[in-house]
């Protein structure tokens, strides 16, 4: 029989009340066999680390902290659990200098991370709210989150681009089956105990999908999954559109310093209606240079800029400099020409491939300018390099979609570029948004 969240997590609150959690602090709950196995979980976690940084960890159910107490001390640490008695304690049991938590659902965490509402369930400030995390830890509690999959979507959120959420148990898939047929009102759900089940858990045709199933142990005393966090959630159908650029309020220049061309939501009638607000990998074409570019570009308000936002959406688009000869004079030439706005009335066709992250507004500009050069980086990893760790070869080849090609070469020819054939595109830029089939 289905229930509401909220009276789920309430049995949740209920059931991991104050004298579960004096159990779960007493050593009687982490004999010397556990201890091994939750080191073997922190090793995992360590492969995380960036050079020189900070380790950011997100532990959900993060309970009295036994697992979140061996991490590494350069760790810095916020901690989900929907119980506040746990929290209560892991509060007097872990590092407050290191260690801040929030009272709720995962699967709400990620609105909350990346809002301005609510607060946490301490003041002190270890992470600045909005940072990404390196890593998402689920320890001995997936079995009890109301919704799996919105508890993944919401940790794949605030999760860096190449970063990983790992789903752990120490004492192995099979006890929580186990806990599940004594009582499925308290643990509702098995562990994944495939690839494939991984897989499912992650699949979704109206939300991005920004995590790949990476690794499985499944031992008899032992559960440990790895998704690898994608930096673009490739869409399920591009995006074309075409347009005149028009001149938007030169802050992308002048205040940020990312050059834009703008393509404003009435141009398109109700196409743009539907496209969530956010950043979007792009392949884009501009009048005048000889083939695709790789571009990032913004859909939505601008939110940042209070009391200025945009009065509709706009397609804000700036086109990135390619490291890799040939192309990077003409990319150096195309933001070049952004910047002194020599190509405003001109044609400009965007094919819109990945989802990089919701449009939020952030506390400050300099925050904003990080995340957008983060936003660049993440597009030229993904779209210029076919053997990169991190680069999407299904999305690099679209940039030869027959009709991204119809579109700027001006015939109906689904030929790749060839550089000795310069491209035929006219003046004409009636306004075009329609979405394609990825395949071709």
């Amino acid at each position: 029989v289905s229930e509401s969240k909220e009276k789920h997590n309430r049995r949740q609150s209920a059931v991991f009340g104050r004298k579960a959690a004096d159990y779960f602090a007493s050593s009687q709950a982490v004999p010397s066999e556990i201890v091994e196995r939750l080191d073997r979980i922190v090793t995992a976690v360590n492969k995380e680390k960036s050079d020189g940084q900070d380790l950011r960890i997100l532990d959900v159910g993060i309970g009295t902290g036994n697992l979140a107490k061996r991490y590494p001390k350069n760790a810095r640490i916020v901690g989900v659990d929907i119980s506040q008695s746990m929290l209560q304690v892991a509060t007097k049991c872990l590092d407050k200098n290191r260690t801040a938590f929030w009272l709720g659902d995962i699967a709400d965490f990620s609105d909350f991370w990346q809002g301005e509402g609510g607060q946490m369930f301490t003041e002190n400030e270890v992470i600045e709210r909005g940072e990404m995390f390196d890593v998402a830890v689920f320890n001995a509690c997936f079995g009890n989150v109301f919704d799996q999959k919105a508890s993944l979507a919401s940790a794949a959120q605030v999760v860096k681009g190449g970063g990983s959420v790992l789903v752990t148990h120490p004492l192995g898939g099979n006890f929580v089956d186990d806990l599940r047929r004594r009582d499925p009102s308290v643990v509702p759900h098995q562990l994944p105990r495939s690839l494939e089940a991984m897989d499912r858990l992650v699949e979704n045709k109206t939300t991005p999908n920004f995590l790949r199933p990476q690794s499985l142990i499944d031992d008899l005393d032992f559960y440990l999954a790895t998704w690898r966090r994608v930096p673009v959630a490739p869409l399920q159908k591009p995006l074309l559109v075409r347009g005149k650029v028009q001149r938007g309020y030169g802050r992308g220049s002048r205040k940020l310093g990312f050059p834009t061309a703008n393509l404003p939501e009435n141009l398109f009638g109700s196409t743009l209606e539907d496209l969530p607000c956010g950043v979007y990998t792009c392949w884009a074409f501009v009048q005048g240079d000889p083939r695709p570019l790789p571009a990032v570009a913004n859909c939505g308000i601008s939110p940042t800029f209070a009391g200025m936002e945009n009065p509709l959406k706009i397609i804000e688009a700036h086109i990135i400099q390619r490291p890799d000869p040939p192309f990077l004079i003409q990319a150096q030439t195309v933001a070049a020409k952004a910047a002194a706005a020599e190509f405003y009335d001109k044609p400009m066709t965007l094919l819109l491939v990945g989802f990089q992250r919701p449009e939020r507004k952030f506390p400050s500009f300099p925050q904003l300018i990080n995340a957008i050069k983060t936003d660049v980086q993440n597009a030229l990893a993904i779209l210029t390099n076919d053997n990169g760790p991190l680069s999407e070869p299904d999305l690099i080849k679209l940039q030869h979609h027959p009709r991204f090609l119809e579109l700027i070469i001006g015939t109906n020819s689904s030929t790749s570029f060839r550089e000795d054939i310069p491209p035929t595109s006219t003046d004409d830029a009636s306004a075009i948004a329609e979405w394609i089939s990825p395949s071709f």
